[in-house]
């Protein structure tokens, strides 16, 4: 059994022996112990021991166990101090009983407790609990007035409401004298006066200091108001201090300002925003169509599912084919698309008859189609493809269903300005994304290249001819 004591002191008559030990229903094990509680004779000592010490952050100090000579003349040395349930060390005990406390920080929240066992007939133990709380000293600074710090200058209206704060800063008292007060001073008489204030509003507290405004407000700002001088005055322990405002009338100009600049800044914004559309129509309205397209719609009038524009090695024998694209034009397009995917293509080559005119032929071809691939290289920016990459730029503004797909199938050059190109054509190259293809992938079908492309193609293919129409066929054929 265990006995805690605040103001009753008792002693138990240790005589007694255990009566019976057993098991009970809850699975503990349970002791009936034979005992007598005595009360212990009253003194004629006062009982003013304090249950709670107050101590300085960052100072040491010593705590006495109360009133222990009120009941014994047992010598002092031997009481036993407990702070928060743990012993504490010898090198804290002091002469005379005493237990020093050092370095007392400001979350410091202890119970300490002294323990005293003596003899006198019977066995007494004398125990007092004492909790312990840190604050920090007492400041010796005087208030700290964060605004207005000095001479400051608000700008008002006359007759609006206007609202004048004082922003302080206050050390730590325990018995806090801190004050604050907002006077007004008429310089027309020198009458001096108070302003009525508001209840204080602590913005940042903290054990060392607190920071508090304190606010006045002038219900109708007058011609006078301009001409006083308004202080906050705030006092502590440690002395005062004071802080200034001078009222100034807000110009009416920005105002005005405001009204004529205003129209005028969202007249120039559009116009600007007019003519950055009008210089880069080409350039929007491409990307526009590339990333904002239409989803797929009936394909009446279709007879492809895109126009493949290459050049050949023909027309440029100096270079080769995988060079100038002909062999991903005529070879790795239709293998891929058509065989695997299902597409129908359009080859100049392949699908239109020859002795035709090269211009129509080209117009006609891309009006029955659903895309257009332009496989570039340098060769085909310098060859008379260009036309075909051209034509397909007015017919992509003529049908809304039309897309143009870019295929790089050699490095693009570094630098385009150094070529001969006409003007849509290099703002078409530089905005517009591209793909690029390299001869060197082993199984094309499978690469990203391919992914990506079958992403630009139309989600599904044109369904198969019928047997009785022709392949293909040109302006004016039955």
């Amino acid at each position: 059994m265990d006995f805690s004591f605040m103001h009753l002191h008792s002693a138990i008559h240790r005589s007694a022996g255990v009566l019976a030990v057993g098991w009970g229903g809850d699975g503990a094990l349970h002791f009936l112990v034979d005992t007598e509680v005595v009360q212990r004779n009253e003194t004629v000592c006062h009982d003013d021991w304090q249950s709670e010490v107050t101590l300085f952050i960052e100072q040491g100090s010593t705590i006495t166990c109360p009133d222990v000579r009120c009941y014994t003349s047992a010598p002092i040395e031997a009481i036993r101090w407990y702070k928060n349930n743990f012993s504490s060390r010898k090198s804290d005990l002091r002469p005379g009983g005493r237990l020093f406390l050092g370095n007392i920080n400001e979350d410091e929240k202890a119970n300490v407790t002294c323990d005293l066992s003596y003899v006198e007939e019977l066995h007494w133990t004398f125990r007092r609990t004492v909790r312990v709380k840190a604050i920090p000293p007492d400041t010796k600074s005087l208030p700290y007035i964060l605004y207005p710090h000095g001479n400051k200058t608000e700008e008002v209206e006359l007759g609006k409401r206007h609202t004048l704060t004082c922003k302080v800063q206050f050390g730590y008292e325990r018995n806090s004298s801190a004050m604050v007060r907002w006077w007004v001073r008429y310089h027309d008489n020198g009458s001096i006066g108070a302003l009525e204030m508001d209840r204080p509003k602590i913005v940042h507290p903290y054990i060392w200091e607190s920071t508090t405004n304190y606010s006045a407000h002038l219900q109708q700002v007058t011609q006078r108001h301009l001409e006083a001088t308004f202080t906050c005055w705030a006092q502590n322990s440690r002395g005062n201090a004071s802080g200034t405002i001078r009222l100034q009338r807000r110009p009416e100009v920005a105002g005005l300002l405001l009204i004529i600049v205003g129209p005028a800044v969202t007249v120039v914004l559009i116009s600007g925003i007019s003519i950055l559309v009008r210089i880069y129509w080409l350039e929007i309205y491409l990307l526009y169509r590339t990333y904002f397209s239409l989803e797929e719609t009936a394909s009446a009038g279709k007879e492809y599912d895109a126009f493949v524009s290459y050049v050949s090695d023909s027309s440029s024998e100096e270079e080769h084919s995988t060079q100038t694209g002909e062999t991903l034009g005529m070879h790795h397009l239709p293998n891929v698309l058509e065989k695997q995917y299902g597409y129908r293509l359009c080859l100049q080559q392949r699908d239109l008859a020859p002795g035709g005119v090269y211009t129509e032929d080209v117009v006609w071809a891309m009006q029955r189609s659903r895309r257009v691939i332009c496989v570039l290289s340098s060769c085909y920016l310098r060859s008379s493809c260009l036309f075909e990459l051209e034509t397909s730029l007015e017919a992509l503004q003529q049908d809304r269903g039309l897309r143009l797909i870019l295929v790089w199938s050699s490095p693009a050059p570094p630098c385009l300005k150094g070529l001969p190109l006409p003007p849509t054509i290099r703002r078409v190259l530089r905005v517009l994304p591209a793909l690029h293809w390299s001869p060197s992938q082993l199984r094309p079908s499978q690469g990203p290249f391919w992914k990506a492309l079958k992403r630009a193609m139309p989600i599904s293919p044109l369904p198969p001819p019928s047997s009785s129409a022709p392949k293909g066929g040109l302006p004016g054929e039955t």
